[in-house]
């Protein structure tokens, strides 16, 4: 395991760096638990450098977004939002951060094309406690000739952003009761809620609990 390669190759006093980004709250709020016993800090890095040298990265995948027939689904997404609403009034929580992306396909009743074989779009979701849903996506994913179809399908309460905005508009959530899935949730999204001083409410992944 990761925890014992560190146990092993490390020594009090130590400091291990990592990307807050590709590690959910779970993650790190065990590892950090084990490694504080040996007195070995982690420190998370504003910027990954792995990234800083890869140069010829590709983009992003941007495939087509498209609605996912409600007659498979089993359920309009308003519904399923209403549902998933009213677990929030249960969690005494504002509203949900989705930061998997085929539990927001389940929820919106989309699909998308930006991973192969698997069906789903890249893009993050927040659903509030009255079943609004903010939805995040890459620029050019939703687009002109299929916005109207896909609002029409997601039906009343759906606003598009493009994902750049996710990060400012976490920021605004001050005040806000938010709920994390701490298995799923990278730990980036915790700190911008903390430094917003908004409420964590810890709490299961109620997409997949539906």
């Amino acid at each position: 395991s990761i925890h014992s390669w560190l146990s092993e190759n490390l020594v009090s006093g130590d400091k291990i760096a990592y990307d807050p980004k590709l590690h959910s709250i779970a993650q790190i709020k065990k590892l950090s638990a084990a490694l504080d016993k040996q007195d070995i800090t982690l420190t998370k890095l504003e910027d990954n450098l792995i990234d800083s040298l890869w140069t010829d990265r590709p983009d992003p995948p941007n495939g087509d977004i498209y609605p996912h027939n409600d007659a498979y689904a089993g359920q309009t997404s308003s519904d399923k939002r209403d549902n998933i609403a009213a677990q929030l009034a249960t969690e005494q929580a504002d509203a949900l951060l989705i930061t998997q992306p085929e539990n927001t396909a389940w929820l919106l009743n989309i699909r998308g094309s930006d991973v192969p074989h698997t069906p789903f779009a890249l893009s993050f979701a927040i659903l509030s406690d009255n079943s609004d849903i903010d939805w995040f996506v890459l620029d050019g994913q939703v687009t002109q000739a299929n916005e109207a179809a896909v609002k029409k399908h997601v039906g009343a309460g759906l606003t598009i952003h493009p994902l750049a905005d996710l990060e400012n508009f976490l920021a605004g959530l001050k005040g806000q009761k938010v709920l994390l899935a701490e298995s799923f949730t990278p730990s980036h999204y915790q700190g911008i809620l903390e430094a917003a001083a908004a409420e964590i409410v810890a709490g299961d992944e109620l997409c997949q609990d539906a």
